[in-house]
């Protein structure tokens, strides 16, 4: 079930007793990707540390054994093709990853364009998706010009402490479930803060109410 702005998120419930427990955003990520299956039961899962729960005003879970609030949440699947990987048969291998903050796609030192898949507003204390809203069945996508210097991007960026750095004339944002990224040279794939590599292309879908998060 898709939240509208204004609507109330999330209800105090008593937590599963297969609530998973996991250190951070990132951890929870990697726990997604090896164990995520769209089509079994929702995943119950408790954050000690998240960006995703500043939406809520808290910093992680505090872990109960009463009442915790549980808010539905979706998760954001990402398809990609690594640079310079070809298979026995000479094709690219695409792999998969899952996550619920967010990704972004640039070149080393923040050269040329820069585009952020966010399923939440806040990534490192700055509100680079003011529109954003957790839950929504989309994520927001927020794209940096290649003809931006690094000067204006380290401006924006500053800006985006208040999320006063929109509109921009060289920042595209739009809200959307799918998304893809087409490249026409390799750049890094960065989730949740790490680092995947060079990819040439990515694909980015919305998986709507996948995961109970709770606080």
């Amino acid at each position: 079930m898709t939240i509208r702005k204004g609507q109330n998120w999330g209800t105090y419930v008593e937590p599963p007793d297969e609530l998973i427990k996991v250190k951070d955003d990132l951890a929870a990520a990697n726990f997604l990707t090896s164990h995520f299956d769209s089509s079994t039961s929702v995943v119950n899962l408790a954050i000690a540390e998240s960006q995703i729960g500043r939406t809520l005003g808290v910093k992680g879970a505090e872990f109960r054994h009463d009442r915790m609030l549980l808010t539905p949440f979706d998760v954001v699947e990402v398809t990609y093709t690594p640079s310079h990987r070809p298979t026995k048969q000479c094709g690219s291998q695409v792999e998969r990853r899952f996550f619920m903050g967010f990704s972004l796609i640039r070149r080393r030192f923040w050269l040329g364009g820069v585009t952020m898949i966010l399923n939440s507003p806040f990534v490192n204390g700055r509100n680079f998706a003011p529109r954003a809203h957790p839950n929504d069945g989309r994520f927001d996508v927020i794209a940096f010009d290649e003809s931006m210097k690094i000067s204006q991007k380290f401006a924006a960026f500053k800006l985006a402490k208040s999320g006063s750095h929109l509109p921009h004339p060289k920042i595209r944002y739009i809200q959307a479930p799918e998304h893809s990224v087409d490249l026409d040279r390799p750049c890094e794939l960065v989730i949740e803060g790490q680092n995947f590599g060079s990819v040439d292309r990515c694909v980015f879908r919305v998986i709507p109410d996948s995961v109970n998060l709770y606080w």
